[in-house]
């Protein structure tokens, strides 16, 4: 489901996408409007994580961030994370997958194709920007790390 929509989001952007073997720890990187991924990820959640995080520096960076000051990096970096959680992992999404009883991190990896490293660091970050007892619509949301919701009567 997601690589589909990705797959096609990449398409329509006229995105191209291709695999290396890294030696470092990157999942991926941009060049230009290409994104190169690691072999050793090809065809996991990762991929798909590390893909749409890439796709966001395309589409929100007009700099070259490995040149770029530090501070610059981490503003993209932020800006990259941001765009990947509302587009992948939108707070409607968590709640319709809690209520399908989704409870754990493999859970929501399994329903959203992303890797659960990646959905705990956007549960960690909805954390510090929505704070405890964040109301959305008609729940509340007591607590993202632990994921803890309840509807509200």
């Amino acid at each position: 489901m997601m690589n589909d929509v990705l797959d096609q989001v990449l398409y329509d952007n006229g995105i191209n996408k291709y695999y290396c073997d890294f030696i470092d720890r990157i999942d991926a990187v941009m060049i230009g409007r290409n994104i190169v991924a690691d072999l050793k990820i090809k065809g996991t959640y990762k991929e798909n994580s590390a893909t749409w995080h890439e796709y966001f520096h395309i589409q929100t960076c007009p700099i070259n961030l490995i040149e770029a000051p530090e501070l610059l990096q981490k503003k993209y970096e932020t800006i990259a994370e941001h765009k990947t959680a509302e587009q992948c992992l939108p707070l409607d999404t968590l709640i319709e997958l809690y209520e399908y009883n989704a409870r754990s991190l493999e859970d929501y990896s399994e329903a959203l194709e992303l890797d659960t490293e990646y959905i705990g660091k956007t549960l960690m970050q909805y954390q510090s920007i929505y704070g405890y007892n964040h109301r959305h619509g008609e729940y509340m949301i007591h607590s993202f790390v632990p994921f803890s919701i309840e509807k509200m009567e």
